[in-house]
């Protein structure tokens, strides 16, 4: 009798072991197959967000690009005379008109104001770039400006 409750218990012990074994597999395999889906998507996930960087930097350059040949382009126009004299107002007028659609209840004066401002800066940037030697005295450049007063 004894032999009998040992064996029961040993095979109770048995099944037990077993089936906690089989759920084990079956839990590390789900696991596993779960570890590489996250990890094929992340795969995708990383060529996609290259790809977009890659589309984003070759758009900018273009963008910066196209703003070079464009100011380029304008310098080059409103060199000639007559021709650049009807250039610089179309220009202008184009440019105002691009601006008063993001700026609607703003008047010219604004925009001047704006553009007066944006253009001192620039100046001075172009300014600071030039060979000393060469470079106008901020003086001399000021002394040139229109005085409001």
């Amino acid at each position: 009798m004894k032999f009998i409750f040992v064996v029961m218990r040993l095979l109770k012990n048995t099944m037990f072991t077993i089936v906690l074994l089989i759920t084990l597999t079956i839990s590390t395999a789900g696991l596993v197959l779960k570890t590489l889906s996250i990890k094929a998507q992340m795969t995708v996930a990383t060529a996609h967000v290259a790809k977009s960087a890659v589309n984003n930097r070759k758009e900018i350059a273009a963008a910066v690009v196209r703003v070079k040949v464009e100011a380029r382009l304008r310098r080059i126009v409103e060199a000639l005379p007559f021709v650049g004299v009807a250039a610089v107002v179309a220009f202008e007028k184009r440019d105002y008109e691009s601006w008063q659609i993001d700026n609607p209840n703003r008047t010219l004066a604004c925009y001047s104001c704006e553009t007066a401002t944006i253009g001192a800066e620039i100046l001075d940037e172009v300014l600071a770039e030039l060979p000393e030697k060469i470079r106008p005295s901020k003086d001399n450049v000021l002394s040139l400006l229109p005085s409001f007063e």
